[in-house]
């Protein structure tokens, strides 16, 4: 009975230290997982930029998932890490909603896509200086600028309205005031702002 009691004190501690390995493994194995994906985010080895398509929803996710390895050494790391792509994300969600299209994908600007109609860019820039703040600066000041050109162009073509009346100009706006205003038009980004103030030249110009 001796020995059999001591097999089985044996045969019971190999089992929980093989469960304990078990277990070691998993963690080891889930946080590796999770570090992997996160790397996937990033762009570029700087991870600076962050992969076209990726989303707050599968950060959040994952986020979620590193909650359980709270106590694990590497925790702390993980988690500041996935902040950081949280944080880009959240500016780029922020910056792109105010274009026609996404104005920044991956590390490029995009100059095709313009500021939406009737928006203006409501985020400060950012501070620090890195190739992601400085992308996203640069898109910033695009915003900026496409407002301040479709605002100095509406005021030229109201100025000139406010001149016009029973289909004629009056005698104190000159020919160089209307090609002026027609030049700041047409240097515009086509959009349907634009093309009300073509629309309103033609009539003035007629």
């Amino acid at each position: 009975l001796v020995v059999a009691g001591g097999s089985w004190m044996y045969y019971d501690n190999q089992q929980k230290e093989e469960a304990a390995r078990q277990e070691e493994i998993r963690i080891e194995t889930a946080i590796a997982d999770i570090d992997s994906t996160m790397d996937q985010f990033f762009l570029d080895s700087d991870q600076q930029f962050i992969v076209p398509g990726k989303t707050s929803e599968e950060i959040a996710q994952l986020m979620q998932e590193l909650d359980e390895f709270s106590e694990e050494e590497e925790y702390d790391a993980l988690v500041a890490k996935g902040q950081k792509i949280q944080i880009k994300l959240a500016v780029l969600d922020q910056i792109n909603s105010y274009f026609s299209e996404p104005v920044i994908v991956g590390d490029e600007l995009i100059e095709s896509a313009h500021i939406n109609e009737g928006a203006t860019v409501e985020l400060a820039p950012l501070s620090e200086e890195n190739a992601f703040a400085e992308l996203v600066n640069t898109a910033i000041k695009k915003g900026h600028d496409e407002v301040d050109q479709l605002l100095a162009a509406e005021k030229s073509i109201q100025e000139l309205m406010a001149h016009y009346r029973n289909e004629t100009l009056a005698e104190d706006v000159s020919r160089d005031d209307f090609e002026s205003a027609k030049e700041e038009v047409n240097s515009l980004f086509d959009g349907q702002e634009k093309e009300s103030m073509l629309a309103d030249l033609l009539v003035v110009e007629k």
